[in-house]
């Protein structure tokens, strides 16, 4: 039955490129443009229908997302450091309001290259000299591959995603500097939102995880005026899409996280 609900696949042209820079998109009936600033490419609808999901199904998926990824991330900091972590409401709210912006704009930045985290934190109230990081991830159903991890996920539902995401966060990294797992796993972050989206455009689930404590490092961050956030992360913006392998014709969808 999952598999009744997996996108079909592109053709990509150039898979090298599209790996390295942010993207948008116009569709046409049976082709795709991709704009990477001044380079357009061309890809080719190899099998135009696609199998939308229905609304019942998108917030089971939804649901299964948020609760798997709250589950995975207590089994990891259970195994690796003693330090617990709880769900906050406030930072659940700026994980949502994250997730949304991040299924239209996926980045820690808006388009003025201002952390987002920042801007939406005065939305939910968090007290000055909070401290917060932000893992975001998108996922897809079907056969997924993460760039630097070896593995095939095969997801069929919002538990599968999850676990994709915390698996590539956690084990395959080096992209990133190992910035998701450090998130995870560090003993400062002891609060945590999670926001999940879906995308009837993109055909693409959204995953926000925003860390915090209400215990500032130094009394100095109490008195400044602004939030303090980390974004542990360094600022890269990878894109994948559903693709053929070039030589193998083998269909992935091919999953970012930042």
């Amino acid at each position: 039955m999952g598999r009744d609900r997996v996108r079909k696949g592109l053709l990509i042209v150039t898979l090298t490129a599209i790996l390295l820079m942010s993207a948008s998109i116009k569709s046409d009936a049976h082709e795709q443009t991709f704009h990477f600033g001044n380079t357009i490419y061309k890809i080719e609808n190899k099998e135009p229908t696609y199998d939308y999901l229905n609304q019942a199904q998108i917030n089971a998926d939804l649901r299964q997302f948020k609760r798997q990824t709250l589950h995975d991330i207590d089994v990891e900091r259970a195994e690796h450091i003693s330090t617990s972590i709880k769900p906050n409401h406030k930072l659940n709210r700026l994980a949502t309001i994250r997730a949304h912006q991040i299924a239209q704009h996926f980045s820690h930045y808006d388009k003025n290259h201002r952390p987002m985290t920042t801007l939406d934190a005065n939305r939910v109230d968090l007290p000055h000299g909070f401290q917060a990081s932000e893992n975001i991830a998108s996922a897809g159903l079907g056969n997924c591959t993460v760039i630097g991890d070896p593995k095939v996920y095969h997801n069929h539902n919002g538990i599968e995603m999850a676990n994709m995401s915390n698996d590539a966060m956690m084990n395959y990294d080096s992209l990133e500097n190992n910035g998701h797992r450090k998130n995870i796993l560090s003993s400062d972050n002891t609060l945590i939102g999670v926001g999940v989206a879906y995308s009837q455009r993109k055909h693409q689930f959204y995953l926000a995880e925003d860390f915090g404590s209400r215990n500032p490092r130094s009394s100095a961050d109490v008195d400044k005026p602004n939030l303090k956030i980390h974004l542990k992360a360094p600022h890269r913006i990878t894109w994948w899409h559903q693709v053929a392998h070039w030589l193998t014709k083998t269909y992935h969808k091919f999953s970012r996280l930042i």
